[in-house]
């Protein structure tokens, strides 16, 4: 199970696709490790790199509406930043890379 992993990643807040809101996003395993999965538009990201694994997706009526949308557009990554988590709990970042 993804949660009982414990790892902490920070991304930007909003998809690349169509900067719909990744606070809902379901977390899954991908072919690298964890990722997240864009409610709306279906897209997927790696959480480690921010690459994306899955582009617009078309296996629905609103997503293949979306991703005729963005067919010719090159998949943009979700930008991801390094991430320090300490031994009390707090967690860092920086968002200059």
């Amino acid at each position: 199970d993804l949660l009982e992993r414990k790892k902490v990643f920070c991304t930007a807040c909003n998809s690349t696709a169509f900067s719909y809101p990744l606070i809902d996003g379901e977390l899954f395993f991908g072919p690298a490790g964890p990722a997240i999965r864009v409610p709306l538009d279906g897209t997927e990201y790696d959480l480690t790199t921010g690459d994306v694994i899955q582009w617009c997706p078309t296996d629905n009526p609103v997503r293949a509406m979306l991703g005729a949308l963005k067919g010719s557009v090159d998949p943009i990554p979700l930008p991801v930043y390094p991430v320090r988590v300490e031994a009390d709990g707090s967690v860092f970042t920086t968002f200059v890379k």
